[in-house]
């Protein structure tokens, strides 16, 4: 029986993997269905956003017809290693093609510069040059390729389905690569009809995480509304405890100040009386003498 096989994350499944599975049964609809599953880590080496059982359940719901997982030796590694382990458990189980999703939609392009990488002496070396150069890997890779090929391909699907075709190619293997067009960017983070996963998953942050933090928010603005109440009112009485103690306190200042200076005018009378008794006391004690226009005063003690 002929069979067609994929190979995915379902990190997580989205209308983009049914357009791929129905594109699928379009163009063969009497193959069998396989589909080597990505476990519970991505190749990013992140947890999967759902189990790998409920995956199953879904590629079950959708009709797929064995699922097989993908080690997690290869799930969590590069293009070229993940390629090799989906590829190399398709092949041992006899299925005759592989239909993977592609930006470029050009099987030619793909192949062509696959064979470059696989085959032409020249592209090992040119890599080296570039590198010595001071250009990361990968841009020293696509001036390579495009050197030697014309062609400079550098979108995420394209470069797993050179990977793909690489490991075909290399091991001699019968499996047939096909592509078929993807209807939307990778890293598109916009909802819309068929959404990427990775708007999928900012929706999920946004509709479940940040609700959750902005509840948190909401309580903490609470408590800091209810504290910041409290806080007022102790002010408030606080303000109302002092103002009524100063007009007690002015008023009783008042009432004091008023006996001071009464008392002080007292006592001023009491010593003006005083110095008044004192000067003719002295007045009647004093002597004259003197010669000329002098004076002089003696006081008797």
């Amino acid at each position: 029986m002929a069979s067609v096989g994929i190979v995915c994350e379902y990190n997580p499944f989205h209308n983009g993997h049914l357009y791929h599975l129905n594109s699928i049964r379009k163009l063969y609809p009497n193959d069998t269905i396989v589909l080597v599953l990505s476990g519970n880590f991505t190749q990013r080496g992140d947890f999967s956003i759902i189990d790998k059982w409920t995956k199953v359940k879904i590629a079950k719901e959708m009709g797929i017809d064995l699922i097989v997982e993908l080690p997690f030796v290869f799930a969590t590694q590069s293009a070229d290693f993940f390629a090799y382990g989906a590829i190399s458990l398709l092949e041992a189980l006899k299925v005759s093609k592989i239909v993977f999703g592609s930006e470029n939609d050009n099987l030619a392009d793909l192949e062509a510069i696959a064979k470059c990488q696989v085959q032409n002496e020249d592209y090992d070396k040119l890599v080296k040059i570039y590198s010595k150069f001071g250009l990361n890997y990968p841009t020293a890779v696509s001036n390579a390729l495009y050197d030697l090929t014309g062609k400079r391909i550098d979108t995420p699907n394209d470069l797993l389905g050179i990977s793909y075709i690489k490991t075909i190619l290399k091991n001699n293997y019968k499996i047939k690569p096909i592509c078929i067009k993807r209807t939307t960017d990778y890293h598109d983070d916009v909802l819309n009809n068929i959404s990427s996963a990775t708007a999928i998953r900012k929706a999920l942050e946004n509709s479940i995480i940040s609700p959750l933090a902005s509840r948190n928010m909401l309580r903490s603005s609470s408590a800091t509304n209810l504290y910041s109440d409290l806080s007022k009112n102790i002010t408030d009485n606080i303000s109302n405890y002092t103002a009524e103690l100063l007009a007690n306190s002015q008023k009783n200042t008042g009432d004091m100040i008023a006996l001071l200076t009464n008392a002080y005018l007292q006592g001023q009378n009491a010593v003006n009386g005083n110095q008044a008794l004192s000067l003719t006391t002295s007045s009647g004690n004093a002597t004259t003498t003197g010669t000329g226009s002098t004076k002089s005063y003696s006081y008797g003690m």
